[in-house]
C-alpha cells in the first residue's frame, strides 16, 4: 500500500474498524514497520485500525518454521527453446506421477516468455492469466500494415515495413475517420475470438473519440495509426485455455501451488525494475517517503519466498550464455536454500524433435563451363552460388514469379517509360509517377527492394532537375 491509501483507510476507520492480517518476514518487515509506524517483528500479526488508533497482536512466533521443506531445483539452460523443452518434460514427469494439472503452475518473471509457450502449446494445455495482446490479432496486424502502406503511398517518400496481409480481409482507403468506424462496426466476426477482438476495437473507439477532436491536423491514416497505437497494449482474456496455469509473479500473491516452474530467472528479469526506479536516488526517495530500490527488491524477494514456501516441488530455470546470466536472487539462501546451480540435460533441447535427423550431403556436380559472355547478373550468380548458376544458366531452369526480381531492370524499364511519355520534364511529377510504378510488386522482397530504390532514386531526380535547369540556362 502507498501512504495515500493508508490515509484513506485511516479516514474510513473513523466509521468502521479495519483489520489487517500480515505475514512478516525479513523482506517486508521494514516496509510494514514504517507504514504502520509501530515496532513489528517477524511473524503473523493481526492489526486493528479503529478511530485512527492501532491495536495489534502477534499470533504466530515465527512463520518461517514449517513442517516440510520445498524441494527446489535450479537449472541453467543455453537457450529459450531448451527452457521450454525442460518445462514440458517436467510437466510430463509430474503428470505421470498422478499429479493433477491444476496443481501445476508456471510463474513468469517476464511475461514476454508466454510467446514461446504459446508457440509450442499446440494442445492448449496452458491457461494464460495475462491473456493475449490485441496487437497480435490478425485484424490488428492487417489494419496496421494496410494503413501504413496507404500513409506511405500518400507521402511517397517513406518506405513502410509491412508484413503479409490476410487475403480474406480487404482494407479500403478510408476517406475519414467516420468511414473507419463504420468499417469496424460492420465487420463480420466469424468466430468467438474474432467477436472478442471486434468488441475490444469498438471499446477503444469510444475512448478515442475524446482525443480525436485534437487530431484534426493529421491525415485520416495518421489518425487511425494513432488509434491503433493507443489500443496495442489492450489484452484479451484467455477464455479457452487448459488446466495448467501460467501467471506473472504479481498474480501469485495469496496463491498456493504445490508444483511450481519459474523460467527466465535471469538478471534483468529478476529483480524487475522500471525506468522510474532510476529517476530519483535512494536518499531523495527516503526523504519524500517513496519506495526505494532496496524496498522494491525486498518486495519481489517476498513474493518468491512465499511462492516457494507454499510449494512441494519447484523448478527454477535460468539462461546462462553470452547474453544472459542467472539472477543474483539465487544467492538468497533464505529463499532457495542451498540448491546448487546445475547444468540442464541436453535432451531438453531436443524435446520437440520427432524422428532422426538426416545427414545432408550434396552430390557433386561436374559440368563444362561453355558460356563466353557473362552478364552482370550471371557473373554475380556464379560468384555467389555456382550450384544456382548451374541450375539457371546451364540447365535453363526459370525463376518462379515469387522469386527475386531484377530490381535494376525494373528501374530501367520504368524510367524509360516515364521519359518517353513526358513532355515538360517536371521532375517532381516524374518522381511521383516513378514511385507509383515501383509500388507494383509481386513479393515482399521485391516490395522492400523497390522501397529502397525509391529512396535512392530521389537524389537522381534532384540531379536531373539541376541538369535540365542548366541546359535551359545555356540555351
Amino acid at each position: 500500500m502507498s501512504q495515500f491509501e493508508m490515509q484513506v483507510l485511516r479516514k474510513i476507520s473513523k466509521k468502521l474498524p479495519i483489520t489487517f492480517e500480515l505475514n512478516l518476514d525479513s523482506f517486508n518487515q521494514e516496509y510494514y514497520t514504517k507504514l504502520f509506524e509501530i515496532p513489528l517483528e517477524i511473524g503473523f500479526y493481526e492489526i486493528v485500525l479503529f478511530c485512527n488508533k492501532l491495536s495489534y497482536d502477534k499470533i504466530v512466533q515465527n512463520i518461517n518454521s514449517k513442517g516440510k521443506e520445498s524441494q527446489v531445483q535450479v537449472l541453467e539452460f543455453r537457450d529459450k527453446i531448451a527452457e521450454v523443452g525442460g518445462i514440458f518434460a517436467q510437466i510430463d514427469v509430474w503428470l505421470g506421477q498422478g499429479i493433477t494439472p491444476e496443481q501445476i503452475c508456471i510463474v513468469l518473471p517476464n511475461e514476454e516468455f508466454a510467446h514461446y509457450l504459446r508457440l509450442f502449446d499446440k494442445a492448449r494445455n496452458f491457461n494464460y492469466a495475462m491473456g493475449s495482446a490485441l496487437k497480435s490479432s490478425a485484424l490488428y496486424r492487417n489494419l496496421k500494415n494496410a494503413i501504413k502502406a496507404q500513409n506511405a503511398q500518400a507521402n511517397c517518400n517513406e518506405s513502410p515495413q509491412v508484413e503479409e496481409q490476410d487475403s480474406t480481409l480487404a482494407i479500403p482507403n478510408f476517406l475519414d475517420f467516420e468511414s473507419f468506424k463504420e468499417f469496424l462496426q460492420n465487420l463480420e466476426a466469424n468466430s468467438k475470438e474474432a467477436q472478442r477482438v471486434k468488441e475490444k476495437f469498438l471499446e477503444g473507439l469510444e475512448q478515442f473519440d475524446f482525443a480525436l477532436k485534437y487530431l484534426t491536423s493529421l491525415s485520416v491514416q495518421e489518425q487511425i495509426l494513432a488509434f491503433l497505437d493507443m489500443i496495442e497494449e489492450v489484452t484479451l482474456d484467455d477464455v479457452g485455455g487448459g488446466r495448467i496455469s501460467v501467471v506473472g509473479i504479481l498474480e501469485t500473491r495469496g496463491m498456493c501451488f504445490p508444483y511450481v516452474i519459474i523460467p527466465e530467472f535471469n538478471a534483468g528479469n529478476v529483480p524487475s525494475l522500471s525506468d522510474k526506479d532510476l529517476f530519483l536516488n535512494t536518499a531523495m526517495r527516503e526523504k519524500i517517503g517513496l519506495p526505494t530500490r532496496k524496498s522494491r527488491e525486498n518486495l519481489q524477494k517476498h513474493y518468491y519466498a512465499k511462492l516457494l514456501q507454499g510449494s512441494c516441488q519447484a523448478w527454477i530455470m535460468c539462461l546462462s550464455n553470452d547474453e544472459n546470466k542467472p539472477s543474483r536472487f539465487l544467492l538468497e539462501d533464505s529463499i532457495f536454500g542451498n540448491s546448487p546451480l546445475l547444468k540442464a540435460d541436453t535432451r531438453y533441447s531436443e524435446y520437440f524433435l520427432s524422428g532422426k535427423a538426416l545427414n545432408y550431403q550434396e552430390c557433386e556436380i561436374v559440368a563444362p563451363l561453355e558460356i563466353k559472355d557473362f552478364s552482370a547478373t550471371s557473373l554475380q550468380c556464379f560468384l555467389t552460388c555456382p550450384r544456382k548458376f548451374y541450375y539457371r544458366y546451364i540447365l535453363g531452369f526459370k525463376e518462379t514469379a515469387n522469386e527475386a526480381v531484377n530490381i535494376g531492370s525494373k528501374i530501367h524499364n520504368i524510367l524509360k517509360e516515364i521519359y518517353q511519355r513526358t513532355q515538360d520534364y517536371n521532375m517532381d511529377l516524374m518522381y511521383q509517377e516513378f514511385c507509383k510504378e515501383m509500388d507494383k510488386s509481386h513479393s515482399l522482397k521485391e516490395s522492400f527492394e523497390s522501397a529502397l530504390a525509391k529512396k535512392y532514386l530521389k537524389n537522381f531526380f534532384e540531379s536531373e532537375k539541376v541538369r535540365f535547369w542548366l541546359d535551359s540556362f545555356c540555351l
